[in-house]
């Protein structure tokens, strides 16, 4: 179900959507058949879990079709308890800026069961 907010709701959850106009240019400029490489950049980790893993599924599930080849780098920060972990967090921190997926995805098999279930 959409609203005229852009926020979708299902039973499990509420998501917001891009605009329709961003979603409908973007159809417009990707062929969905042609074999994708995605790449994100300390991008997700900024989104809450709940969007970030939306995020994921629109372009895995939605955008692209199971048929296509499709590929995903992931470059995100992990393992936020290490003596660096720590410092980077503070430092953020102090900016204002929380890294909101961090603590659930913040190991090397944390984001391999992430990509596993999304993508």
């Amino acid at each position: 179900m959409t609203t005229n907010d852009n926020t979708i709701a299902s039973s499990s959850s509420t998501t917001t959507a891009p605009p329709p106009a961003a979603a409908a240019a973007l159809a417009k400029t990707i062929d969905p058949f042609l074999p994708t490489l995605l790449i994100s950049e300390c991008c997700l980790v900024y989104l809450s879990p709940q969007h970030a893993d939306a995020t994921i599924t629109h372009f895995t599930r939605t955008l692209f079709p199971p048929t296509t080849p499709l590929g995903l780098i992931l470059y995100e920060p992990i393992n936020p308890d290490t003596p660096f972990g720590k410092v980077m967090v503070a430092n953020l921190a102090a900016r204002g800026i929380v890294l909101q997926t961090l603590r659930k995805y913040g190991s090397v098999e944390a984001q391999r069961e992430r990509l596993r279930a999304y993508g």
